[in-house]
């Protein structure tokens, strides 16, 4: 056996990229003679029951912070460590596992420490520079991310590794699927402003309807926009142009949506892959997609030879790429691109291997000075830990039996402590420079 690996990882993600990677990837990886164990957060907003009943394939072991303080985190995810013994601590948007395999070093014990990064948001990259001390590698799922740490956060380039998402092989099919009257086109994601940029979609459809398409939309996903676009589609979802299918469960995505669709429809403002677009190349369905940030330095996505794309916000030019696939020669060559790129680049077999040789040579690399974990400061938690200090503060609040009550998963289990705001111009600007920077 290679070594154990232990990722750690939010248990309340919904459906989606997030989810179908790491589906494939501990399958994948147990092939390649590693055992994994997913840690997965537990509480009051992230529900690992549920979770394990739809990720029926992974070794899990929940990770159960009794008190709700960050100081009670890190000491959960050390009692996870010290229990499955890894060779490689994994965090997926679990900023508290770092600190604490580092604590466990100062224990004598082995793991070797591993960011893995799916945004492309300052936070994030806020987080990497925090611990750039401690962490022995950083995989990327993007190249323009594998860039904003080398360049953002002072992580050394030896340690920076590229790993994509991938779609299963099985599921790459050919053909030129005859365009349908109406023209059906799919819209599949999480439901929300900031990275989606979700309100471009009814405006969209608005210049379709101005140009005299005939079309039907399929929505798929959920998210904290669900209320607004419905209210917004309301109009047209009676009229039968609209279908709201909600979440749908990995396996149903090409039964329920793209072998129902006649082009996929991306509007984001940001994405690390996204696997939605592969997928659909996939499965045989154009995709019309935004330039956006991520999209530059990957060099996968290239317009009208394998998609159209259009400049991010320009809801008149996204519809007339939709319109333009009206041409079935053009439909064709765009399909057979598709297929072509999944094909060469973003195979589940393809992106297990790149995981693979990440990990392998993360394990064979000199450590990263063996910093421990008690030299990172905890914030505190409220009055115990101010006046006795966080660690001891946080016996003693065990011992009491007091528990924080959280109001969402976000302050439950944080996703990062990065203290940038989301729209801080300077990293957007480096971001579309970077991304930009295409030879």
């Amino acid at each position: 056996m290679k070594g154990t690996i232990l990722l750690i990882c939010p248990g309340a993600y919904p459906l989606g990229g997030i989810a179908t990677w790491l589906d494939y990837l501990c399958v994948g990886l147990q092939e390649k003679d590693w055992r994994v164990v997913v840690g997965l957060a537990s509480g009051r907003w992230h529900d690992t029951k549920k979770y394990e009943q739809r990720h029926e394939g992974l070794t899990v072991t929940r990770v159960v912070n009794e008190t709700g303080s960050r100081e009670g985190r890190v000491r959960a995810i050390e009692a996870v460590i010290k229990s499955v013994n890894p060779q490689l601590v994994v965090g997926v948007n679990i900023p508290d596992c770092y600190v604490a395999a580092a604590r466990c070093r100062g224990t004598g014990r082995w793991p070797k420490i591993v960011m893995t990064i799916h945004a492309i948001q300052p936070d994030v990259y806020d987080d990497a520079t925090k611990h750039a001390a401690l962490l022995d590698g950083v995989v990327c799922t993007n190249k323009l991310a594998c860039e904003l740490v080398r360049v953002d956060s002072g992580v050394n380039r030896k340690r920076i590794f590229y790993a994509p998402y991938g779609v299963a092989d099985q599921e790459i099919t050919y053909g030129n699927k005859g365009l349908r009257d109406p023209f059906r086109l799919a819209y599949v994601g999480r439901l929300e402003q900031g990275q989606k940029s979700l309100h471009d979609l009814p405006q969209v459809l608005d210049h379709l309807e101005g140009a005299g398409v005939k079309y039907q939309l399929i929505v798929a996903g959920t998210g904290p926009e669900e209320t607004w676009i419905r209210r917004e589609l309301s109009a047209r979802a009676k009229k039968g142009i609209i279908e709201f299918l909600g979440e749908i469960e990995l396996h149903a995505m090409n039964e329920r949506v793209y072998d129902r669709a006649d082009a996929l429809i991306v509007t984001s403002v940001w994405e690390t892959g996204p696997i939605i677009i592969w997928e659909a190349m996939a499965s045989g369905v154009p995709v019309v997609t935004s330039k956006y940030i991520g999209s530059g330095l990957e060099n996968s996505l290239i317009n009208n030879e394998n998609c159209l794309t259009f400049p991010t916000g320009d809801v008149r030019e996204a519809a007339a790429c939709i319109t333009r696939l009206m041409d079935a020669n053009l439909r064709g060559k765009l399909i057979q691109g598709g297929y072509r790129v999944v094909h060469n680049k973003y195979t589940q077999s393809s992106s297990i291997d790149a995981w693979d040789r990440c990990f392998t040579n993360i394990m064979i690399s000199p450590d990263n000075g063996r910093e421990i974990g008690h030299a990172y400061s905890v914030s505190h938690n409220g009055r115990l830990d101010r006046i006795f200090g966080v660690r001891l503060g946080e016996t003693i609040r065990r011992a009491l039996g007091r528990q924080y009550v959280h109001q969402s998963a976000g302050s439950e289990w944080p996703h990062s402590y990065g203290t940038r705001n989301l729209h801080d111009s300077s990293f957007w600007s480096l971001a579309r420079q970077l991304d930009d920077a295409v030879t």
